[in-house]
């Protein structure tokens, strides 16, 4: 009996040891994030280009889309935005993309960067670039500057 107790003791005690290990193992892998991945950088410079559109957008009143930084920061968002919207299903693309552009700046969040992400992904940003690049304003434009304005506004709460 006592020799049954003792394997039943030194069995469990490497269970519990496994599954601690399996735990730990797996609570790292969900943790962590790849900060050279390509992903991470596209979501940097999204948050990074959203925040410099942000404070413009704010310093000038308006969103001027004439002003050569404005117009790059607007190109770089559609690039990193074109970026994530094929990749909204890719888990680990989608984590690192997110990771970036909250790393980029105070004002991304974990509370809003979902949000924004969606947002800015489903605008039709590549169109406001070349219209304004080729000095077109129609309805598409207007209403995705609408959109990015109202995103911007966001920002500010």
């Amino acid at each position: 009996m006592k020799q049954v107790s003792v394997k039943f003791l030194m069995v469990t005690v490497m269970v519990v040891g496994l599954m601690v290990s399996a735990c730990s193992s797996l609570n790292q892998a969900a943790s962590s994030v790849s900060t050279n991945s390509q992903a991470y950088l596209s979501g940097k410079g999204f948050g990074t280009s959203l925040t410099s559109l942000y404070t413009a957008y704010k310093s000038a009143g308006k969103l001027d889309l004439n002003n050569a930084n404005n117009l790059l920061n607007l190109a770089t968002l559609a690039t990193n935005a074109a970026a994530i919207k094929g990749n909204l299903k890719n888990t680990a693309f989608y984590k690192d993309f997110a990771a970036g552009a909250v790393g980029s700046t105070a004002m991304i969040t974990n509370s809003n960067v979902n949000t924004l992400i969606n947002t800015v992904a489903g605008l039709d940003l590549n169109s406001l670039v070349t219209n304004t690049k080729n000095n077109v304003s129609n309805a598409t434009t207007t209403s995705t500057t609408d959109a990015l304005i109202s995103v911007l506004n966001t920002l500010a709460k």
